[in-house]
C-alpha cells in the first residue's frame, strides 16, 4: 500500500495515518470520557508542546488535560489504562510489579548459588585437578598443588 493511501485528511491540509485514527477510535470506545485533541502547529506557531493531547471531560463540566504526546500509537492506550484508577488501585499494581521484580532477582541469585554449589561439589569430587570454562570462555584449571590457572580460549 502506498504511503499516501494510508493518509486521511482530518482538516484542511492536515493528514494523519489510518493507524492514528484507529487509536483515537479505540480511546473513545474504551474510555468514553476521554477525547484526543490535535493542536495544528500551523495554526499555533508558538506551540512547542506535543501536537496531541488526551483530555478528560470531567463531571464538573471542565475538560482537563491528562497528558500530551508526540505520537498516537498503542502506547497511549497502555498509558491511559495504567493510569485509570477506576480499574484498580495504582499502588497495588506498583506493589505487584515490585514483587515480580524482587522474585526475579531472588531467582537469579538462587541460580548463581546453585551453580556455585554444583561447581564446588564437582571440584571436591575431582580430587587434585579440575577444569571448566567460565562464562568468558576461559579455561579455568584448579590444582591442589598449583592453585588456579587461566587459559584464554582454552
Amino acid at each position: 500500500m502506498d504511503y499516501k493511501e494510508r493518509l486521511v485528511e482530518i482538516s484542511s491540509g492536515v493528514y494523519v495515518e489510518n493507524d492514528v485514527l484507529g487509536v483515537v477510535e479505540e480511546i473513545q470506545r474504551r474510555f468514553p470520557t476521554l477525547d484526543v485533541q490535535f493542536l495544528d502547529p500551523r495554526r499555533f506557531p508558538e506551540l512547542t508542546d506535543a501536537p496531541y493531547r488526551i483530555i478528560e471531560h470531567c463531571p464538573d463540566g471542565f475538560d482537563r488535560i491528562l497528558f500530551s504526546t508526540w505520537q498516537l500509537d498503542n502506547r497511549v492506550i497502555d498509558r491511559i489504562y495504567a493510569a485509570d484508577t477506576s480499574r484498580g488501585n495504582i499502588l497495588d499494581r506498583i506493589d505487584q510489579n515490585n514483587t515480580r521484580v524482587r522474585e526475579g532477582e531472588q531467582r537469579r541469585f538462587q541460580e548463581r548459588l546453585d551453580e556455585a554449589a554444583d561447581l564446588a561439589a564437582h571440584v571436591l569430587k575431582a580430587g587434585t585437578t579440575y577444569s571448566f570454562k567460565n562464562t568468558d570462555g576461559e579455561l579455568i584449571v584448579l590444582r591442589d598443588d598449583e592453585g588456579i590457572t587461566k587459559r584464554v580460549g582454552g
